[in-house]
């Protein structure tokens, strides 16, 4: 016990480092965020200095103070580093901070250990040391040399930096969250202050040094806004990027679902205020997110349509991953555009074709009739009943539009969609039936496998897409046609297809081959109306798959459509 001289100061300092190393344990269990790694390091090596400091000072061992001087320096000068890091990782201003630019910055610290390890055998640094006898206690009396005050201008330096970069962030921050790098700013004048006064012989508590234990009040405000100002898990980034000036609402939220700001068009539209809404998770809100809150945080981009009921509004959501310099999503941006007129436009148009639809097939159906009755009179010569014919397909054709018309229609406007899974066997079956006259009539030849893997879907949809891609197969194939269907299982979906031994398609022609209207020249010469692969893609698309085609100038096409698997 005779190695060790303990006065009250040592139970502070002993708290520090407690605090520092806490600090640290602490923020390694969080989550990957701006800024973790560097204040994570930076408290560890603050512990360092502090627990260096105390055991150099309350030891009555020469050896051991020698020893704990230089573990001090350790703790001394990466903490002074690791703050410069931190500040601008944090502020997300660190793209200078390159590998040949942190080797720059090294070179002194490294130089200034080198002089600490070696000062027994120079006085570059120390000009002189000796051990004196002060209130009972054995304490290091120090000269400072050159190498010394080169440090402390340098960590000054250094500290000062950092200051100003934490203080341009700030000034990008959101108005709830400038109090953090407030405290932060406090924590720096703390321990320049101490440290001056210490340097200065000013030191109100001599002969300690009150650098080291000005943290206890760095880690009671570091403490202070981690628990309530969520300390590090905020991201000051792209928050001037066309963010006040927009029309459309603007959300930032961290990577928890925490508000971080929103922009002026976002408050009106949504009739908040953004000092009440900030710090808050969306859902606190928002309902509208309810449902679509797992995807809006998944990594990938997003994109939906939401109506807001307080507001009567449809507005159409899209969602962008946050990126650190390091490639790191750390939030999301949520954009909203007031589709609420064209939502309005479409439900009339909608309307209006369904309404226009239905009395357009009354009289289509009784032209058709009439058409029939007509051909019974044994009385028509050839070239009449071919002009009848002329009529008669005119008509199924019509009708072919106006159920297409339909269908777009109810494929656009449904929204609650009770999906199942699907017995693609009955379906296939059934769909083979329905096309059996067109089978027939062009002599066609389709084989598929009676297994087929379980998918996820609406089975009246599903059976609208075999109905287009198989009577497209047959009308646009060989001669005969020969159609072949077939699934296969891919990670989270299954792809169906049809494949058929046409004359395959060019680049050009695939390329809007899904778009309304768009329309392809059939082995005949007759073209259909250009609404059928759109609506195989609507119908898809609702039920979370995807469409698509595969084709080869003299090797036919493949159209296939995927579903989700069970």
């Amino acid at each position: 016990m005779d190695s060790w001289q303990f006065t009250p100061y040592a139970i502070f300092y002993i708290i520090a480092a407690v605090i520092a190393f806490s600090l640290s344990a602490f923020v390694w269990r969080m989550k990957t965020v701006n800024g973790k790694g560097y204040f994570r390091y930076l408290t560890l090596f603050s512990g360092i200095w502090t627990l260096g400091y105390a055991l150099s000072v309350f030891s009555a061992n020469i050896e051991v103070k020698l020893i704990m001087l230089r573990v001090e320096y350790i703790g001394i000068i990466s903490a002074d580093i690791f703050w410069l890091f931190f500040v601008t990782s944090y502020t997300n201003s660190d793209n200078w901070l390159t590998k040949w630019m942190k080797g720059l910055i090294l070179i002194i610290p490294i130089l200034t250990f080198i002089q600490v390890l070696t000062f027994q055998y120079h006085n570059f640094y120390y000009l002189s040391y000796e051990f004196i006898e002060k209130n009972g206690m054995l304490i290091t009396d120090i000269d400072y040399g050159p190498g010394f005050y080169i440090w402390i201008f340098y960590s000054y330096f250094i500290l000062l930096t950092g200051g100003i970069i934490l203080i341009r962030g700030i000034l990008n921050m959101p108005e709830k969250f400038k109090r953090q790098a407030i405290y932060i700013i406090f924590v720096l004048a703390i321990i320049l202050t101490t440290n001056i006064l210490y340097i200065f012989g000013k030191n109100p508590i001599a002969p300690y040094d009150p650098t080291s234990l000005s943290f206890v009040l760095v880690g009671i405000a570091f403490f202070i806004i981690i628990h309530f100002d969520k300390f590090l898990n905020i991201v000051p980034i792209a928050y001037n990027l066309v963010f006040r000036s927009t029309k459309s609402g603007v959300i930032i939220i961290n990577d928890n679902g925490i508000i971080l700001d929103i922009n002026p068009s976002a408050e009106r539209i949504f009739n908040l205020n953004q000092k009440t809404v900030v710090g808050y998770n969306i859902l606190d809100h928002f309902t509208e997110f309810n449902d679509v809150y797992d995807s809006i945080l998944e990594d990938k981009d997003f994109r939906t349509e939401l109506k807001f009921e307080k507001s009567e509004s449809y507005f159409e959501l899209i969602t962008a991953s946050l990126i650190n310099s390091k490639k790191r999503v750390i939030g999301r941006i949520l954009v909203f555009y007031d589709i609420t007129m064209r939502k309005q436009a479409l439900f009339e148009l909608d309307a209006y074709a369904r309404t226009v639809a239905h009395d357009l097939k009354s009289p289509m159906n009784s032209i058709k009739g009439f058409t029939q009755l007509i051909t019974l009179e044994k009385s028509l010569n050839d070239e009449q009943n071919t002009y009848i014919q002329y009529i008669h397909d005119g008509v199924d054709k019509m009708n072919d539009i106006i159920e297409g018309l339909l269908l777009l229609a109810r494929v656009r406007n449904k929204k609650d969609i009770e999906t199942s899974p699907l017995e693609m066997g009955r379906i296939v079956d059934k769909v083979l039936y329905r096309l059996g006259s067109l089978i027939k009539q062009t002599n066609g030849k389709i084989t598929h496998n009676n297994k087929w893997p379980i998918a996820i879907g609406y089975p009246i949809w599903v059976e609208e897409i075999w109905i287009n891609y198989i009577s497209n197969a047959l009308k646009y194939a060989g001669d005969p046609p020969i159609v072949e269907l077939g699934a296969t299982e891919q990670k989270n979906s299954i792809q169906f297809w049809v494949k058929d031994n046409g004359k395959g398609l060019t680049t050009h022609e695939t390329t809007d081959l899904f778009k309304e209207f768009s329309q392809l020249e059939s082995k005949n010469g007759t073209r259909g109306h250009g609404l059928g692969l759109s609506i195989v893609k609507r119908i898809a698309s609702k039920l979370g798959g995807t469409v698509g085609v595969d084709s080869k100038i003299g090797y036919g096409s493949t159209f296939y459509f995927t579903l989700p698997k069970k």
